[in-house]
């Protein structure tokens, strides 16, 4: 009905949050002042839910509802359709026609992607905040948040006022697609500095991890991901490193000290972490897959265990086999460590041929009192 209805508009019950022209219900503007206030006190990863908790002056949940299990409900088009109607999101009755046409077909197929959202942002890229350089990032959750800002903006200038703290986005090419990182079970992650690398079979590729905080003109962006191949590696970092310094969002102070974060895809040779490691003169951080807590934002961490290639004398040595990830490679491992290994504070990795990173990721998670490891592959 909807598809054949081309330009009209369906007519769906009155959300209890203002359309694009009333008023936003009074606890609006209550609640969204202070969170945005207090938001730099909350961890970074959890910043974009909590603005979209006290900031919606547009009925943002239907769009925010897990995308898998809501595209099995009868009328769940129907109400991502009105939500985007209330958030004066369409631009034409063509770009609404083909974005339910492309939601009704990933319904159908139960296979969700980020496919009508980049092709309305294509067609619509005033109401989506659409440029090449956010284009990546299109999907329900940037909707959302480029929305709440403008309208922030618009009628509660005083919340933006003073700079508020930014948050992390995906760690996605203009494309929209990231790598596959290593996915563990730890007792806690930390988040990742912002100078990336992104080793891959045979290439490296060096940039920042893209931060964004919202404006009265929608969401600002900074970010160079995954940034320019680095032939030179110890001359890239430097280089990166003192752009990162200078950044206008979520800027970093310069420190030879300072950790990388390494993503890496989790079925990567472990043998290729250990060599780029070699060629670092700073400590790296190893990426791990979070949860998604938003549609489209799934958000990296990193373990927080530094990591380097030269073994420290008399730090035990911890051999990862191929496989070692498994949960029954796993409670083997961990039944064969004596007290020393498994109180560490220093260690060595020794992967073996055929290890992967994500076995790599799963023995550091195994052991969170190493704060310095070294990796090196077995002779």
């Amino acid at each position: 009905m909807l598809l054949a209805c081309g330009g009209c508009r369906a007519r769906q019950p009155k959300s209890e949050s203002a359309d694009a022209g009333g008023a936003p219900p009074p606890s609006w503007r209550i609640t969204c002042p202070a969170a945005l206030a207090t938001l730099s006190s909350r961890p970074t990863h959890e910043r974009a839910a909590a603005i979209l908790r006290a900031c919606e002056a547009c009925p943002l949940r239907p769009l925010l509802r897990d995308r898998v299990v809501a595209a099995r409900t009868a009328g769940w088009v129907a109400e991502i359709d009105a939500a985007i109607e209330a958030c004066s999101g369409y631009c034409s009755p063509q770009a609404r026609q083909q974005f339910l046409r492309h939601l009704q077909h990933q319904r159908d197929t139960e296979e969700p992607s980020a496919t009508p959202w980049r092709e309305l942002g294509a067609a619509c890229p005033a109401e989506l905040g659409w440029t090449p350089e956010t284009q990546g990032f299109l999907g329900a959750t940037w909707f959302a948040l480029e929305h709440v800002a403008r309208r922030v903006g618009r009628e509660l200038p005083a919340a933006l006022g003073a700079p508020v703290a930014p948050f992390p986005l995906p760690a996605v090419a203009a494309q929209g697609r990231g790598v596959e990182l290593p996915e563990v079970s730890a007792p806690a992650l930390a988040t990742p500095g912002r100078l990336a690398i992104t080793l891959l079979a045979s290439q490296v590729m060096i940039g920042r991890l893209p931060w964004a905080r919202l404006t009265e003109a929608g969401l600002q962006v900074d970010g160079d991901y995954p940034g320019s191949p680095a032939p030179q590696l110890a001359e890239a970092v430097t280089a990166a490193a003192a752009k990162l310094t200078a950044a206008a969002l979520q800027p970093e102070p310069a420190s030879d000290d300072a950790p990388v974060t390494v993503l890496t895809p989790r079925g990567l040779p472990a043998a290729r972490l250990a060599e780029l490691l070699r060629g670092l003169d700073r400590p790296a951080q190893l990426a791990v897959a979070m949860p998604a807590a938003l549609p489209e934002y799934a958000l990296p961490r990193v373990l927080p265990a530094r990591l380097h290639a030269t073994p420290r004398d008399g730090a035990p040595r911890l051999q990862v086999a191929a496989g070692a990830a498994s949960a029954g490679a796993a409670a083997a491992s961990a039944a064969a460590d004596d007290a020393a290994l498994a109180n560490a504070t220093e260690l060595t990795i020794v992967a073996s041929a055929g290890s992967t990173c994500q076995d790599v990721a799963a023995a550091i998670a195994r052991r969170p009192r190493a704060s310095s490891i070294a990796v090196i592959a077995a002779p």
